[in-house]
């Protein structure tokens, strides 16, 4: 996702809960520029930054992200196993999920394009 297609869904979580740039920059403890450059897609952010703004909305840092189905993250769905009472398969690990996820973010210069995540397990 470019920055501006970002910050269009950013302002428009924003507006969704009825907040000002001044109040969402107060509950995610930044600056309410910052705000204003995301919603304007002047710059990427860091995680730090998704991470204060999530909270600033009361969501997953997931739920940043419009639901957007790629050809990157189809090929990452058909490598999960779902999981069922009747199988004792292991789906993909967290490690795997979220190496694949950074090289698709990589490759397609989106905004997320971490060097790393933390291991969750």
């Amino acid at each position: 996702m470019d920055p501006k297609q970002f910050g269009r869904h950013l302002w428009s979580l924003r507006k969704a809960r009825n907040l000002t740039q001044e109040v969402l920059a107060e509950r995610s403890e930044l600056s309410s520029d910052t705000i204003r450059r995301l919603e304007a897609g002047t710059f990427s952010p860091s995680l730090n930054t998704l991470t204060g703004v999530a909270g600033g909305l009361q969501l997953r840092l997931s739920g940043l992200a419009p639901k957007i189905r790629t050809p990157g993250f189809m090929r990452l769905d058909s490598q999960l196993t779902p999981r069922s009472s009747s199988a004792r398969t292991r789906p993909a690990s967290s490690t795997q999920w979220s190496n694949a996820y950074v090289g698709h973010c990589r490759k397609s210069r989106s905004i997320l394009q971490w060097k790393s995540l933390p291991r969750l397990g």
